[in-house]
């Protein structure tokens, strides 16, 4: 009788637990095998982080669910490990002596096993905790991508990693929950690019809409950039400090945010804090995102940063200056015509023609 192997569509892997003690990560995982009557053991898997495989180890004995073999099992990780890459999927590789290879992103979800594999129930939000080595500002840690898989990322050191910042973080996000007031959950927040310009379209609508009285309005940049410096007297009034415990508060109470760049600039980017992220996955607020040009000239083939659901939160409309540049939103980028926006930059109402340019 010949062994029927596992195909990819057949094998899913998930996160239960991330463990940090001592400076090595132990990522506690399950592994779902359906319709194989293969033998397997330790030595048939390995998790592979970017070009470098390490070793499994089963932590409870096999069992069968109908035709389904349940497998635990778990991995560790050297906090100091460095790679190629600063972000870096994390794989399930399966591996036969007859030359039979399987590899599988590992989910961040619980699989639930009712009448069909793919039914899947979340988990409370998971979370890792974060390495964090002052001298060589480098902090690393385990988290869950839009697209619910698990990545590892190494990364220079940001405000928010420390203590601090965490602590009001988390204070931010306490008063939104218990903020009773509908005027702070009107707001609009604006921001650009790391939250220190202002000199995009988003500079422009914040103003305005002051300008026409719309005034349940913000702006989030560091008072300490450069750009601060260039925003008018009257509408300073209306501008935040990044990284101050308001800015936090806005981030978890507001209901609208618009930008010249993704969420992940309003406080850091690739930020650690698990109820930020968590908070940039929700649906409850809306997202409109100005860009920069055309596109800013980007072909969006490939380019997972401006794809609907992964690095565009489902929720988010666009502003786009042609149909035509709205059917590459649309082809490349996975959005809805409704989530289009066809009224032209904002930052164009204020270009001016240079009469001694030819």
């Amino acid at each position: 009788m010949s062994l029927i192997f596992p195909e990819a569509k057949d094998m899913k892997t998930c996160v239960k637990k991330v463990v940090l003690n001592s400076g090595l990560f132990t990522v506690y995982s399950q592994v779902v095998i359906r319709g194989s009557d293969f033998p397997f053991s330790e030595s048939n898997f390995t998790v592979q982080i970017d070009e470098q495989h390490l070793p499994i180890y089963f932590t409870k004995k096999a069992y069968q669910h109908e035709n389904e073999i349940i497998q635990n099992f778990k991995f560790q990780l050297a906090a100091k490990t460095t790679f190629s890459q600063k972000v870096n999927p994390v794989y399930l590789v399966y591996s036969h002596s007859h030359g039979v290879t399987v590899k599988k992103r590992i989910e961040w979800r619980y699989i639930k096993f009712n009448d069909s594999f793919s039914n899947y129930k979340r988990l409370p939000f998971l979370f890792s905790k974060a390495y964090i080595d002052v001298s060589n500002n480098r902090t690393a840690f385990f988290y869950q991508t839009t697209g619910n898989s698990l990545s590892f990322t190494t990364r220079e050191i940001n405000i928010s990693d420390t203590t601090k910042e965490q602590c009001k973080i988390r204070l931010g996000y306490i008063l939104a929950r218990m903020n009773p007031f509908s005027c702070f959950k009107n707001k609009i927040v604006f921001f650009e690019k790391f939250c220190e310009k202002y000199e995009e379209s988003a500079s422009i609508l914040f103003e305005k809409c002051i300008n026409e009285k719309i005034t349940h309005v913000h702006f989030i940049i560091d008072k300490s950039a450069a750009a601060f410096r260039q925003i008018p007297e009257q509408y300073k009034k209306y501008v935040v400090q990044r990284n101050s415990l308001y800015h936090y508060f806005l981030f978890f109470s507001a209901r609208c945010f618009i930008s010249t760049e993704s969420m992940n600039h309003i406080i850091d980017t690739n930020i650690y804090s698990p109820i930020a992220r968590k908070r940039v996955f929700d649906k409850k607020y809306r997202y409109i995102f100005l860009q920069h040009g055309v596109m800013y000239m980007y072909s969006l083939k490939n380019r997972t940063d401006f794809i609907c659901g992964k690095g565009m939160p489902n929720h988010a409309q666009v502003v786009i200056s042609s149909n035509l540049e709205g059917e590459q939103f649309i082809e490349n980028g996975k959005f809805k015509p409704e989530n289009l926006i066809l009224s032209g930059l904002p930052k164009f109402d204020r270009a001016k023609r240079n009469k001694s340019v030819l």
